[in-house]
């Protein structure tokens, strides 16, 4: 039930946000931003790369770590070049709430494509209920990390600096790397204390840019 919430009935209620505060299309450019940029272009290209290079497959035995680092960081620049060209050309409203809806969206899509549809047409036996309860965590910060990452960049489209867009693609690496690299040494508890810890540290960083650039 805990999952349910996290990954459907979350993202229903950021759509209910974004009607009731008349941002919805920031919203369903969030939702775009992130269905285009992974679901579109990046899965089916590391799909298409996984079957096709044997170089990929040699780096995936013997530099694991370096493979992680690109698909961390390729994250990176897929969603956050997404975000910006999203807001950049599509976006008109771009206040706090605008910035909000379109990370709702964007984090909701995702929890909701990668994890709430498997859901659905998993049987319960399928997973334990610890593990029903840590992807539901995984979610819930996932999804604050991607809120906090649209407002960055909304800071950099209003103000017209692109250092926050790069600040931000730099952080989304890091953070996949991070907890990649944690989740292949350690268990996946001390993954998830690390998607929190990342998530904890990058509001911090999020209110005090927000509230520095007064978006």
């Amino acid at each position: 039930m805990f999952l349910v919430i996290v990954t459907i009935v979350i993202p229903a209620l950021g759509a209910v946000y974004a009607l009731y505060k008349k941002r919805l299309i920031p919203f369903i450019l969030g939702v775009l931003a992130f269905t285009i940029s992974q679901m579109l272009i990046r899965l089916p290209l590391l799909n298409w790369i996984a079957e096709n290079s044997s170089t990929y497959h040699l780096w995936t035995v013997t530099m694991p770590f370096v493979v992680v680092m690109l698909l961390a960081f390729s994250a990176g620049v897929f969603e956050e070049i997404a975000r910006w060209l999203a807001m950049r050309y599509g976006m008109k409203q771009r206040d706090l709430s605008a910035g909000l809806a379109f990370g709702i969206g964007h984090g909701g899509i995702e929890a909701f494509l990668i994890v709430g549809i498997p859901v659905l047409f998993t049987s319960p036996i399928m997973m334990s209920d610890i593990d029903y309860f840590i992807s539901g965590f995984e979610r819930m910060c996932a999804m604050t990390v991607h809120i906090c990452f649209s407002l960055l960049v909304l800071v950099g489209v209003k103000k017209r600096k692109c250092v926050y867009v790069v600040i931000s693609i730099v952080l989304h690496g890091i953070v996949n790397f991070a907890v990649s690299s944690v989740s292949m040494v350690s268990t996946m508890i001390m993954a998830e204390i690390t998607m929190l810890i990342a998530a904890i540290i990058l509001v911090i960083v999020t209110i005090y840019v927000v509230r520095a650039n007064r978006i």
